[in-house]
């Protein structure tokens, strides 16, 4: 977006909310003042606020300070919440996919030499989760994921 703002290419950023283009209000006041500074307007259609007026700017530092506020308070939501399901018996997240005795089994299976592929068809599991189970990774996984970095 910064790229194409250099290049004179746009001329306006539009967000259908101030809180969906940054996550914090440092980088929501670093992204505004830096597409000031390369004359592109920052539209905001919940908000409505126009970033070439003085005016404009002074909203958008009131919504970027209400963006944080929002974002801060649904952490504290979160971290609430999960700690009350905790405290409930409850653990959040997805289930396991692997009970503890599948687990040690595998690592078994895998001592004794078993193929990852052989393991995840004893325990009826993909071959990531054997993978998992075992606390061994494939090189040629690693390799392909760092690829895509």
């Amino acid at each position: 977006m910064a790229r194409n703002g250099r290049r004179r290419e746009v001329n306006a950023v539009v967000v259908v909310r101030l809180d969906r283009l940054a996550r914090s209000l440092a980088h929501l006041a670093a992204l505004g003042e830096e597409l000031r500074a390369l004359g592109v307007e920052l539209i905001s259609l919940t908000e409505g606020l126009d970033t070439t007026t003085p005016t404009g700017r002074a909203l958008f530092g009131m919504c970027g300070v209400f963006a944080q506020l929002e974002v801060d308070l649904l952490r504290e939501r979160t971290r609430a919440g999960l700690a009350a399901a905790r405290r409930r018996g409850r653990i959040p997240g997805r289930p396991r996919v692997l009970k503890a005795d599948q687990v040690a089994r595998a690592k078994v299976l895998a001592a004794n030499g078993s193929s990852i592929r052989r393991i995840a068809e004893l325990l009826g599991c993909s071959r990531a989760t054997a993978h998992r189970a075992i606390g061994r990774l494939n090189p040629s996984s690693v390799a392909s994921v760092d690829r895509r970095r």
